[in-house]
C-alpha cells in the first residue's frame, strides 16, 4: 500500500475521479485480517517511540478501533492523501497523462512498451477499466512463421507483423475511426475472426515492440515499463510455470536485443520502474 498526496496530483478535475476510482478498486481488492493487523501492531510496539507500548495496550483493550490523525499532526502537516495499492499509486502518473489525452478533443494513441513481466498488460487493463478507450495487444500481431525472414531472430521485432498492425490499428485509431482487429492464433497459425472496436477518443496499445521505429511516430504518448532482473524472473516464473524456460532461453533475449538496438525507452515521456509494485 502507498499514500498518494493530493497536493502533487496536478489537474484536480482529472485527478479527483481517477483517485476515487483507484481508492474503490483498492478497497474491493485488499482484504486484511486480524492477524495482519496484529503483525503490524507488534512491529510498531518494537519502535523506540516514547509511550508507544502504553498506547498500544490501551488500543488493544479498546478492540483496535479506526485510528485518526491527532489534532497536533493535522495542524503541523495538513495531511491530504489517499491510500492505494502500491501499483495503483505508481501507475497514477501514467493514468493521469492518458486521461488528459482522452479529454483533448481529438483522437489520441498511447503506447505501453517494456520488458516482459514489467506490468504492461496490467496497466493497459487498468486504463481500459478507468478511461474511455480501446485497448489493443501487440501479442495479437505475431507474424506467421512461414512469413518470417530466415534470420528473423537477429531482427528486432522480426516475429511481429508490424505492417498489418499499422494498417489495422494505428492508422484508423489516429484518424478517429473504428478498428477492425484480427488477432493471430499461434496454435492454429491462422487469423481469428475479426473484432470491431468502436471509435473512441483514446486507443491504448500495450506490448513489447509497440514502439518499434516503424510505429513510434504514430503515438501521442509513449511509456516504457521496466523492473529489476531478479524481480522479472520471479514474476515470470510464477506466471509461466513450466513455460518459463522458453521465456528465459528465447523470448527474453529477443526482447533485450530489441531494447538494445531500438532504444524504445529513450523516446518515452514516461519511464516507470515497477520493481516494488507487486510484493
Amino acid at each position: 500500500m502507498c499514500r498518494v498526496h493530493l497536493s502533487g496530483t496536478g489537474d484536480w478535475t482529472l485527478a479527483a475521479p481517477l483517485l476515487a476510482d483507484l481508492l474503490l478498486l483498492t478497497a474491493a481488492e485488499h482484504h486484511g485480517t486480524a492477524a495482519d493487523l496484529e503483525e503490524c501492531l507488534t512491529a510498531a510496539e518494537a519502535l523506540p517511540l516514547p509511550g508507544m507500548a502504553d498506547w498500544l495496550a490501551v488500543y488493544r483493550r479498546q478492540g483496535c478501533p479506526p485510528v485518526h490523525h491527532s489534532p497536533a499532526y493535522r495542524e503541523a502537516y495538513d495531511p491530504h492523501y489517499r491510500v492505494l495499492r502500491t501499483a495503483y499509486g505508481g501507475y497514477f502518473p501514467a493514468l493521469l497523462a492518458a486521461a488528459r489525452l482522452a479529454r483533448s478533443g481529438r483522437p489520441a494513441v498511447v503506447a505501453i512498451d517494456g520488458r516482459c513481466g514489467s506490468g504492461k498488460s496490467g496497466l493497459g487493463d487498468l486504463m481500459g477499466r478507468l478511461l474511455p478507450c480501446n485497448v489493443v495487444h501487440m501479442d495479437d500481431y505475431y507474424l506467421p512463421p512461414d512469413r518470417r525472414a530466415e534470420n528473423w531472430e537477429q531482427i528486432p521485432a522480426g516475429n511481429m507483423d508490424l505492417a498489418r498492425f499499422l494498417q489495422e490499428v494505428l492508422e484508423p485509431a489516429g484518424a478517429g475511426a473504428q478498428i477492425r482487429c484480427r488477432p493471430y492464433d499461434c496454435r492454429s497459425g491462422t487469423l481469428r475472426e475479426g473484432t470491431t472496436l468502436p471509435a473512441r477518443p483514446l486507443t491504448v496499445v500495450e506490448g513489447s515492440y509497440s514502439q518499434h521505429p516503424l510505429l513510434s511516430a504514430r503515438y501521442d504518448l509513449r511509456m516504457f515499463l521496466t523492473c529489476a532482473p531478479e524481480e522479472q524472473r520471479r514474476r515470470l516464473e510464477r506466471r509461466e510455470g513450466a513455460h518459463f524456460a522458453a521465456y528465459e532461453s528465447r523470448w527474453m533475449p529477443l526482447e533485450e536485443r530489441y531494447i538494445r538496438q531500438c532504444g524504445p525507452e529513450k523516446g518515452c515521456q514516461l519511464v516507470i520502474d515497477t520493481t516494488g509494485f507487486f510484493p
